[in-house]
Formats: C-alpha cells, sequence, structure tokens
C-alpha cells in the first residue's frame, strides 16, 4: 500500500485561508417551532400551494371554459311572451245589484285563479285551439328529414356531437330501444302535460294584474300559447258563470211552477171554502185578530229562521276553536275579521318556515326552536279571537232563543183570544194566509227568475285582457356569458380541489422541513438537483466546482456530520437510501471530495449487487473490493487516488461477488476496515438501498455515521420510515437524512427559509484555476 503509506499527513478540520467559508445554515441551528404559529392558518401555505399547481389549476379552469363556451354555442335559445290581465275579485251571486264587493279573502281568490289558469283543463283547450297535435306531427317528421340530411349548420353538428357524447347508452353499448309512436290521443295528453308545466302566473298581491309567461324555443309559438292561454282562462271563467246560471234557472224553474200549483190549490180552496160557507170575508175584529195573528207568525218564523242561522253560523265558528290558519275554511264571520286574516297569514307564514327549519336543523337548534315559539304565540292569539267571535255569535244565539221563546209565549195567548171566534171565521182566515202567503213566494221566485235570466243574457266577465303577448326579438335563455362565466369559475374551484388532493395524495418529501416532521429525523442537508447543462458526471461536481452553491450544500452536510458528534467526530460513513435511483451514489462521491480537503478520504463502492459508480467515473480499474478481500496483497492496484489533491481515493466494487451479504459480514470484510482506517482520516461507504437487501444494515455495524439519503418529490414517506424502522431493529439508527435532487426554485412554492447565494462569493476567483480530474493508469 505503497501510495497510501506515502501520502501526506492528515490536514487540519479548519479550513485554510484559500478553502471557501462555511454558511451558517437556518436548517443546522432550527430556532424552537411556535407551537401556536403551527396552529395557526397559514394563508401564504395556501398561497404556495396554488403557485405550485397554477398550470394545473389554469389548465382544468381553461376546460370549464370550453365546456361553457361549447354548451353556450349548443344551448336551444328561449323565448318568454307575456300576457298581461286584469282580474277584478267579485262574489258569484244571481243578482245584479252589489255585484261586485270588497272582501276580507280577496287573496284567496288570485291563488284560485292561478290554479285556473295552470289547469289541465286550459292547457288542453290550447292545445286543441292551436292545433299543436298536428304541429307536432310535421316537426317529427322536419326532424327525421334533417338527421339524413348533409346540409346542417355547423352548430347543430355540435349539438348533435355533443349529445352523442352525453347519451349513456352509447357510453354503455347499449342499443338504444325505439320508442312506439304514439297515438293522437297520448300525444294530445304529453302536450297538455308539458304545456301545463311551463305556464306561469303570477301578480295579484299590489294590484289587480295578472302575468302570464310561457317560454319556447319558438317565440312566435310562445306568443301564441302565452295569448290562448288568457283566452281559455277568460273562457274558463265565462262557461263557469254559464253553467251557474243555467242550472240556477233550471232549479228556479221547477221551484216556480211547484210553487204557482202551490197557489192555485191554495186559491181553489179559499174559493170553495167561501162557497159552502157564504163568506166573503172575515169581519173587522176578525181581520185585525188575523193581521196580529199573521204578523206574530212570521214574527215567530223570521225569529226562527234568526235562531238557526245562528246555530248555524256558531257551530261553524265553534269547530275552527283549536284548528290552524289553513282550516279556517270560508265561515263568513270569521273571514269577516281582518285581525282573524292577519293572524291566519302570519300563522300560514311561521308554518312554512317552521315546517323548511325542521327538515333542516335538529329539534334543539335555536332557530328552530324561536319559529316554533312564534307560531305558537300567533296560534294562541289565532284562537284567542276566533272565541271572542265565537263568544258574540253564542250570544246572538241565546238571543235569537229568547226572541223566539217570547214570541211562542205571545203567540199563544193571542190563539187564546182567538179560541172565542167561529170556527167558519178562523178556517177562511187560514185559507186567507194560505193564498196570501203561496203569492208572496211565486212573486219572489219569478223576480229570480226574470234576474236570472238578466244575467245570464249579461256576457262581461270580470276578467279582460290588459296586454297581449307580442312575439319576443330576444331570448331569455340561455345567458351565455354567465353560463361561459359559471363554467370558468366551476373550473377553477375544480382545479383548486385537484391540487388540495393531490397535495393530500402526495407522501413524498418537498423540503427539509419534511423530513423532521413526518420522520421525527434530524436534516443534515439537501443536495440541489444538477441538469445535464449544469453537469455532466454529478458524481464529482463539488470537484469541478468547489465555489459552486451545489459545493457549499456539499459542505453543510459535511459540517453537520463532523458536529454530530463534537468529541468524536466520524470517519466512517454509511451513505445509503430506501430505494434505487434517490442520489445516494452522487452525495457518496461529492462527500467524500469535499472531507478530502480535511483529510486522506477513502470512497469505497460498497453496493456489489448493482455497482455503478466505476461506470459513472469511466474508471478501468481491474481490481476491487471484492479482489482486495480475496488478496489484501493487491492493494496498491485496488485503490488507486482521484483528482489532483492526492488525498482521495476511490475503492470500486470489482468483480460482483456470488454472496455479497456473506462478504460484506465476514470477518475479512472487518479487518479490512480496520486496516485501511489506520491509513485514511475519512472512509464514506456507498451501500446499497435498505429496502433491497439486509447489505447496507450490516454495513452500518462499522460505520460511525449512517446518512438516509431521501429523493425530493419522490420518495415516498412510508419507505423512509421502513428504512429508519429497519435501521433501528439493526440497533444502527440513522444519524441524519439528506434531501437530494433538490429543485430549489420549485422548493421556494413550498415556503421555508432556503439558501440564498452570493454569487460574487461564491464565483470562481479568475486567479484560480478549476480543479482537474486525473486518471489512475
Amino acid at each position: 500500500m505503497n501510495n497510501i503509506n506515502d501520502s501526506g499527513s492528515i490536514s487540519n478540520l479548519h479550513p485554510q485561508n484559500d478553502q471557501p467559508r462555511l454558511e451558517v445554515i437556518q436548517e443546522a441551528y432550527r430556532p424552537a417551532i411556535d407551537v401556536e404559529a403551527e396552529d395557526a392558518i397559514d394563508i401564504s401555505a395556501y398561497w404556495r400551494l396554488l403557485k405550485r399547481h397554477k398550470w394545473g389549476i389554469l389548465g382544468v379552469a381553461l376546460v370549464g371554459l370550453l365546456i361553457g363556451i361549447l354548451k353556450a354555442l349548443t344551448a336551444t335559445p328561449i323565448y318568454q311572451a307575456e300576457t298581461k290581465l286584469v282580474a277584478e275579485p267579485f262574489q258569484r251571486k244571481i243578482t245584479i245589484e252589489n255585484e261586485y264587493i270588497n272582501s276580507a279573502a280577496v287573496f284567496l281568490f288570485y291563488d284560485t285563479q292561478f290554479e285556473i289558469i295552470r289547469s289541465r283543463w286550459v292547457a288542453e283547450h290550447v292545445v286543441d285551439k292551436l292545433g299543436l297535435v298536428a304541429k307536432a306531427r310535421k316537426e317529427e317528421e322536419t326532424q327525421k328529414a334533417d338527421e339524413t340530411s348533409d346540409d346542417n349548420s355547423v352548430t347543430q353538428r355540435l349539438a348533435l356531437i355533443v349529445s352523442d357524447l352525453l347519451d349513456w347508452h352509447q357510453w354503455l353499448g347499449i342499443d338504444k330501444e325505439e320508442a312506439e309512436p304514439l297515438s293522437d290521443t297520448e300525444l294530445r295528453d304529453r302536450l297538455a302535460s308539458k304545456l301545463q308545466a311551463g305556464i306561469k302566473a303570477s301578480g295579484g298581491k299590489n294590484s289587480q294584474i295578472i302575468h302570464i309567461d310561457f317560454a319556447d324555443p319558438d317565440p312566435k309559438l310562445a306568443a301564441r300559447i302565452a295569448n290562448a292561454v288568457a283566452e281559455a282562462y277568460i273562457q274558463y271563467d265565462k262557461t263557469t258563470r254559464k253553467d251557474t246560471s243555467s242550472k240556477t234557472e233550471v232549479w228556479l224553474t221547477e221551484q216556480l211552477a211547484e210553487a204557482k200549483r202551490n197557489l192555485k190549490a191554495a186559491e181553489a180552496l179559499l174559493q170553495q171554502y167561501q162557497k159552502r160557507t157564504g163568506l166573503v170575508a172575515t169581519t173587522d175584529t176578525q181581520t185585525l185578530v188575523n193581521k196580529r195573528l199573521a204578523e206574530m207568525e212570521k214574527a215567530l218564523v223570521l225569529a226562527k229562521t234568526q235562531l238557526s242561522d245562528a246555530t248555524i253560523r256558531y257551530n261553524q265558528a265553534n269547530r275552527l276553536v283549536g284548528l290552524a290558519s289553513g282550516e279556517l275554511g270560508s265561515v263568513p264571520d270569521v273571514l269577516a275579521s281582518p285581525t282573524v286574516l292577519e293572524m291566519a297569514n302570519e300563522e300560514r307564514k311561521l308554518a312554512r318556515n317552521e315546517r323548511l327549519l325542521s327538515e333542516r336543523l335538529s329539534d334543539n337548534h335555536p332557530d328552530l326552536i324561536n319559529a316554533r315559539t312564534e307560531l305558537e304565540v300567533v296560534h294562541k292569539n289565532l284562537q284567542s279571537e276566533i272565541k271572542r267571535i265565537v263568544a258574540d255569535l253564542k250570544d246572538r244565539k241565546e238571543s235569537a232563543a229568547a226572541s223566539v221563546a217570547n214570541l211562542l209565549r205571545l203567540l199563544k195567548e193571542e190563539k187564546a183570544k182567538i179560541g172565542s171566534m167561529t170556527g167558519e171565521a178562523l178556517e177562511l182566515a187560514r185559507l186567507e194566509r194560505e193564498v196570501e202567503s203561496s203569492q208572496k213566494l211565486y212573486d219572489a221566485l219569478l223576480a229570480r227568475f226574470q234576474e236570472t235570466g238578466a244575467t245570464e243574457k249579461y256576457d262581461a266577465s270580470n276578467i279582460r285582457i290588459l296586454d297581449r303577448a307580442k312575439v319576443p326579438e330576444t331570448p331569455s335563455k340561455p345567458n351565455r356569458k354567465l353560463i361561459v362565466i359559471i363554467a370558468t369559475i366551476l373550473g377553477l374551484f375544480a382545479g383548486i380541489l385537484l391540487a388540495f388532493l393531490r397535495e393530500q395524495l402526495d407522501r413524498t418529501f418537498k423540503t427539509t422541513d419534511d423530513i423532521e416532521d413526518k420522520l421525527g429525523q434530524p436534516t443534515m442537508g439537501m443536495v440541489p438537483m444538477l441538469s445535464a447543462k449544469e453537469s455532466e458526471i454529478p458524481e464529482i461536481e463539488y470537484l469541478h466546482n468547489p465555489r459552486s452553491p451545489f459545493a457549499e450544500k456539499i459542505n453543510h452536510i459535511r459540517t453537520g456530520l463532523l458536529f454530530s458528534n463534537i468529541d468524536r467526530p466520524p470517519r466512517r460513513i454509511l451513505v445509503t437510501s430506501s430505494g434505487a435511483t434517490e442520489g445516494k451514489t452522487t452525495l457518496a462521491s461529492n462527500l467524500a471530495v469535499a472531507f478530502s480537503q480535511l483529510g486522506k478520504t477513502l470512497l469505497i463502492e460498497a453496493d456489489l449487487r448493482k455497482p455503478s459508480l466505476a461506470k459513472r467515473l469511466n474508471l478501468t480499474l481491474e481490481q476491487g473490493l471484492t479482489e482486495l478481500l480475496m488478496n489484501p496483497d493487491i492493494a496498491d492496484e485496488a485503490i488507486q487516488p482521484f483528482g489532483n489533491t492526492g488525498k482521495l481515493f476511490i475503492l470500486p466494487c470489482g468483480a460482483k461477488p456470488p454472496n455479497p451479504l456473506e462478504l460484506l459480514s465476514s470477518n475479512q470484510f472487518q479487518n479490512l476496515l480496520n486496516k485501511l482506517s489506520e491509513h485514511f482520516e475519512y472512509i464514506l461507504l456507498d451501500a446499497p438501498p435498505l429496502l433491497a437487501v439486509s447489505d447496507a444494515a450490516v454495513l452500518g455495524h462499522y460505520a460511525d455515521a449512517r446518512l438516509l439519503v431521501v429523493r425530493a418529490e419522490q420518495t415516498q414517506i412510508k419507505m423512509a420510515e421502513d428504512a429508519i424502522d429497519l435501521l433501528r431493529k439493526s440497533n444502527v439508527p440513522p444519524t441524519g437524512v439528506v434531501l437530494s435532487m433538490a429543485d430549489i426554485k420549485r422548493m421556494a412554492y413550498y415556503g421555508g427559509h432556503y439558501y440564498r447565494y452570493d454569487t460574487g462569493y461564491y464565483g470562481s476567483d479568475e486567479d484560480e484555476a478549476p480543479a482537474s480530474i486525473s486518471r489512475p493508469v
């Protein structure tokens, strides 16, 4: 081992004046972590995340923009037409006077009219009036002809392409079932249902104007349908009134005929009785008594009628006690109270609000509890008002009952007075009263019949068209700008979501902070990535540019190793990784060059399974570690100097042995290391990956320090954890971890304080030529 023995003495650990200074790096002397700052939301971290994935986010946003443009271009324009009506609420009764009234329940009128406008009757009437069945048949034929034609526009073709892309039958490879043609009746029903769903009615809140809207791709058809709906609605109103008048007239005709028969029968009985008895008329006294008796009987009938009416109204109102506002029905005495109507509307609003909140919130939610409390208070107030009205009606009922009782008593006394009169006079008076009563009933029915006939001829309606719908010139939808904007925003949010998802799923190391956070291991430093332009041979970049930022990172790692044990700085250093292609050989070789500045250094290629160092450095040595273990006398041939410093030596692998693990764990290898340690100040072992084979774990026992290399944005955290766990189980825990092949520009997007280079300080010295490389002969 002449080359080894003839080398100079070991250099001082402190660098000479011509050597680059060691930068005090923040990672080596990291301050205590602020727990509160760590728990706080770091807005800048989110911003850096967005910057890291800006191109992906912009790409997804661009896709959303293109989809929005495609959707906007292929969307069918919809035109909306509107017809305005004036609808005046009125009470339907067969009288000419007081036809139009102001009711406290007018708000129910417009809700009813809206339901009529959207009714099936109106929809079917419009379908028949406009001949939409025939129009639909014609459109089917035109569509079939267009599908077979080659003259479709670009937009139509684009719409067909989009339709095919969205057809799930084609994606699943399922043939569409040809639908059987619909009959005219089925088609009419479908058109009526579609028309019914498209009719919109609104208004009636602050005015008597009703708006009827309808939207369709055909602007002319939209206007025709809106006008046809208004006309059908008016026709429904007129038809309903005529039907009511006709039914009333038929009923009055029957009642009038019966009343006429009763009158004639009463007159015939009176005439027969007068002829038989010879009485022409009652005496003045009898006439006066009979008149008084008739008035009392009339008053009794009226009092009974009032009692019956009061009883009915009381019972109707009394049933409402305890019911909700939606069950008030049409009790006049209750609906006539503005207070009841106001409370009923408030209760309905609060009940609807409570129902919506109960669907979304739990029973203990404060908003739901407040809503139910307000509903209960309004309900109690409403019930109190109804009870007050019921109490008034009860008083009226009791007053009417007292009147009936009083009249019965008076009538009984009057009849006792008449008891002295002769039976013939009484009978005559009775017959006269029956004739008079029948005559009055007949006259009343006749007047009502004539009134009904006049009303039926009065064809005016309380509903009239104010503005007919015009053909819309511009579509109401789609809003193409809004579609594009929304699609772009959704694409942007989708891109951001994917960026966050990718960040969460990415289980690799980005910065040295990740090593300490994820692995709980000290970080010895990082090795920047070198591009092909920057270095042809990364393994000896330090030798080419000893004052470059790359070399300074290597110096930082060297300093960390030396400071890892101040009392006994490590001399044997193992460099390994969890897997292949993680940069351990590059770190080991450049670290060997750095240590050679401090003393004689030997780099041993201990990866006997897949050696690559000699090939990367273009070494042509025929002897190596394998041969040296077999024959210690060939040390001069196996160990050769590298570079022009005279302090760096390399021991390549040599021939691949059949049993690498047995060779490395043998006594010969341990004795060789001990002997080499006598001649070299530092020995670096380039070991194979930990998770692939057990060689590195065995070599760890021979080393004073062990470096685990993890590649930035490639090595999985789980692999690094397994590698550390393997070293710990082998009782050779790692001294530190090094982040290799790190992209400095990308690391700026991850935050933290990284290295700032002074190009003037680290730049090459004009007076000093770069180190040359000498190859062993």
